[in-house]
């Protein structure tokens, strides 16, 4: 006896493939990756999933010291971070990356722009922000949208006609 199976595949939610297929302006035509700070597995996968919707290079680090350590000896178009992670946390990293970054200006490096990812967006959190040197913040969980509106605000737009 020969048992017959059907198949049928159901929607959960919307399909990705059809929502992400729709054509979207470029960010820039800086051709620098974004590094992304975050000691969660999933958070890294999801951002990395989210950059690359958005056409964007991107690299990983696993906790602040990482993450300083890559962003002294590479060039990044901007830096995402978490705040709390072990080794280093977000707060230590943007201190002394801004340190390290300062020093460098002779030399003509110029500003990366550092955005805080965090779960914890209270007024306190916001403000340390600023005090060690961050120029914005994302709460978590970010959407496609928020991180688009973000990177552009802070990275070059595409010249025109770059076809970028």
């Amino acid at each position: 006896m020969v048992l017959g199976l059907a198949i049928t595949r159901t929607r959960k939610g919307p399909d990705l493939r059809e929502a992400g297929s729709k054509k979207r302006e470029p960010i820039t035509d800086i051709d620098l990756p974004i590094l992304v700070i975050e000691d969660n597995e999933l958070n890294r996968a999801v951002a990395g999933r989210q950059l690359g919707r958005l056409g964007l290079e991107h690299s990983f680090a696993e906790d602040g010291q990482d993450g300083l350590d890559r962003a002294t000896r590479e060039t990044f178009a901007a830096i995402l971070t978490d705040l709390s992670m072990p080794v280093m946390d977000g707060f230590e990293f943007a201190l002394k990356y801004r340190e390290w970054e300062t020093g460098q200006a002779e030399a003509g490096r110029e500003r990366t722009p550092v955005i805080a990812v965090t779960a914890n967006v209270t007024p306190e959190d916001m403000a340390r922000c600023k005090e060690v040197g961050m120029d914005d913040f994302m709460a978590k969980p970010v959407t496609l949208k928020r991180l688009d509106e973000i990177l552009r605000k802070w990275l070059p737009a595409p010249l025109a006609g770059s076809g970028a």
